[in-house]
């Protein structure tokens, strides 16, 4: 399913009703007739269905240029409930009509209403981190992923990069061969402040609260870290990841609500044993318990809580043929839960495990809280990608926990240009949002990508890459989810050079005609551009909807005005004369230098260099109309 159009009866940026029709099958028109909003259809002549390939169902854009309202258009599309709209959705079989206006619909064809859950999920992104955007509901744009401060961001958004490239960077490379993959890092583990941990609305419940409260306190004694501001000291890599670990894993030692919750395990249990590792077993072993007592005694008597039995562990919960126990609990929820909590011990202990066994791999800093990683060759490549890997599914089984966790703080020696972060923070975003797999805007079968000039910051050589990469890396980031869904991009722009990748029946053009008036032009409107897809870039800036009045600059313009006037002046001030003779030089359009010289030479006769020069550029011109003619 895609949203195929959308109409508009009253926004406060346009004077009239707005309708866009995004380059899908069919393409409607809208007239209102006595309060009534009648709605007609035609075949889209320039339709190819799969155009963009799989996983990809189809590619649109809004242009115009700054403040003509399409950052206002992509937040009503992002479902905005303020803005009044009609948007008609369509499938291989059926139209749907999802309609918030006061108007009433006179369709002339068949369609079924469709509310705002079953329609594509909106997912609006944009690399720009402002406050206003915070307003827009979308878990992947900058805005939303900025959370307490900058520091924070920076290594949040590190992570994401670093996921990405060691997961799709191969892919990636493809159309960006010259992106960087991090190959000196260094690491330290995140020190968020005891009151981060200690909040009293953090919890749901105020006894729970209180337990875990206690815990976290004894935790912290435990590893003499009692009076501290901070969870840990920074003093050394394995110890601090110790800490926060189980401080975090704290948080999450709830009990399940059944019948049958253990005790059989001790918090101080967990806290008395001697090594990391049996920590771990012992602080999973009470989790169990509390989930379910009588699934955790079947465990334990069958195989032992361990890490070297984690495979034998799932299994058995798995073959369990129970689906209800008493109370009438749904035992499949309490099973699946349990796996969960396993694979998730396993991963930390996965994770602590290859840093403790690979730590002559790191440089230490003189305190040993910080690890530092250089690649050298294809070996210590393959240990940092490990690494990163590891940490990755540690990310991936925790970000379920309320606790919004970072373990590593990663600080890459190479420092990004500003094109460099924009491409990877925007495709690190979306991958991000693909690893929370079991989370419900993961499960959705379409998606509608909304992006608010997703190609601020890119070179023109990254621009025209821009749309081929879109469509090479979106459905590879998206089938990371189970339902390997289809994705409709929909991106505004004031830049021409992507959309010589668009059919110009997928493009809706914006233009401020005055100051008091803003035109949408449509397909089929007259004044718009007619050439877009596989259009000469030249061609494309020479329309009057990315540039007025020319193709040069204002200043280059103003200067060439000048020159012009100075030279038809007959009181001309002559000590100006050499500075306009460089001016003349300078220019680098062959016509204009050319019909400014000959102006010159009039004037000027005895200038040899401008002779010459003219004599040249001359010579050249009449080859191109020699060549242009065939001769």
């Amino acid at each position: 399913m895609e949203i195929l159009a959308l109409y508009i009866d009253n926004h406060f940026l346009y004077e009239n009703p707005v309708a866009l029709n995004f380059g899908g099958s069919v393409i409607f028109d809208f007239l209102t007739e006595n309060d009534k909003l009648r709605i007609t259809k035609e075949e889209n002549d320039q339709f190819i269905k799969g155009f963009f390939g799989s996983g990809i169902s189809n590619i649109s854009a809004i242009v115009g240029n700054n403040g003509v309202g399409k950052t206002s258009l992509i937040r009503v599309l992002n479902q905005e409930p303020k803005v009044k709209c009609l948007a008609i959705y369509g499938d291989d079989e059926n139209l749907y009509i999802q309609n918030s206006l006061e108007l009433s619909v006179n369709a002339e064809f068949e369609f079924e209403d469709i509310e705002s859950e079953k329609c594509p999920f909106p997912l609006y992104y944009s690399n720009i981190i402002d406050y206003n955007l915070q307003e827009f509901n979308s878990p992947i744009s900058e805005s939303n992923l900025y959370k307490n401060n900058l520091v924070e961001y920076y290594y949040d958004t590190i992570i994401r990069q670093v996921f990405l490239l060691n997961n799709k960077g191969e892919v990636l490379s493809e159309k960006f061969p010259e992106l960087p993959y991090f190959k000196e890092v260094s690491i330290s583990i995140n020190n968020p402040t005891k009151t981060q941990f200690l909040e009293p609305d953090f919890y749901s419940k105020a006894t729970i609260g209180k337990s875990i409260q206690d815990q976290l306190k004894m935790l912290w004694d435990s590893y003499g870290n009692g009076s501290t501001m901070t969870i840990h000291q920074n003093e050394d890599f394995l110890k601090d990841f110790e800490i926060f670990i189980l401080s975090l894993l704290v948080t999450d030692d709830t009990f399940a609500r059944t019948n049958s919750n253990g005790f059989s395990v001790d918090f101080k249990d967990v806290l008395h044993q001697e090594d990391f590792r049996n920590k771990l077993e012992w602080f999973l072993r009470k989790r169990l318990d509390n989930i379910d007592a009588p699934l955790f005694e079947g465990l334990e008597k069958s195989y032992g809580i361990s890490f070297e039995n984690i495979d034998d562990l799932i299994e058995k919960i798995r073959n369990d043929k129970i689906s209800q126990i008493a109370g009438g609990f749904d035992f499949n929820r309490i099973k699946n839960h349990a796996v969960l909590i396993i694979l998730r011990y396993d991963a930390i202990f996965r994770l602590y495990d290859f840093v403790e066994r690979n730590y002559k791999m790191f440089e230490y800093s003189s305190d040993k809280s910080i690890i530092t990683y250089s690649v050298s060759d294809e070996k210590t490549e393959g240990l940092l990608k490990e690494l990163f890997m590891l940490y990755q599914k540690v990310y991936e089984s925790i970000q379920y926990i309320r606790f919004e966790y970072r373990i590593f703080n990663i600080s890459p020696s190479r420092k990004l240009s500003t094109g460099e972060l924009a491409l990877l923070n925007f495709f690190s975003s979306i991958y991000k949002f693909t690893l929370r797999k079991e989370g419900r805007f993961q499960k959705k079968k379409n998606y509608l990508l909304l992006l608010d000039e997703p190609d601020h910051g890119f070179h023109a050589s990254w621009k025209k890459k821009f749309i081929s990469s879109l469509i090479n890396l979106i459905p590879e980031l998206f089938s990371e989810l189970k339902q390997n869904p289809d994705v409709q991009i929909i991106f505004t722009t004031h830049d021409p050079l992507t959309l010589s990748d668009i059919p110009n029946n997928n493009i809706s053009y914006l233009k401020r005609i005055d100051e008091n008036e803003i035109r949408v032009f449509g397909i089929g409107t007259s004044d718009r551009p007619s050439k877009s897809f596989g259009a000469n870039i030249t061609d494309l800036l020479a329309d009057s909807f990315f540039v007025d009045n020319g193709l040069i600059g204002d200043f280059a313009k103003e200067k060439i005005q000048e020159t012009i006037k100075w030279l038809n002046n007959p009181e001309r001030d002559l000590e100006k004369r050499e500075y306009y003779r460089k001016v003349i030089l300078i220019v680098d359009e062959p016509i204009v230098q050319r019909k400014l010289s000959e102006m010159y030479d009039e004037i000027f006769e005895n200038d040899l260099e401008l002779s010459v020069i003219n004599q040249q550029i001359k010579l050249l011109v009449d080859l191109r109309d020699r060549k242009k003619s065939g001769q």
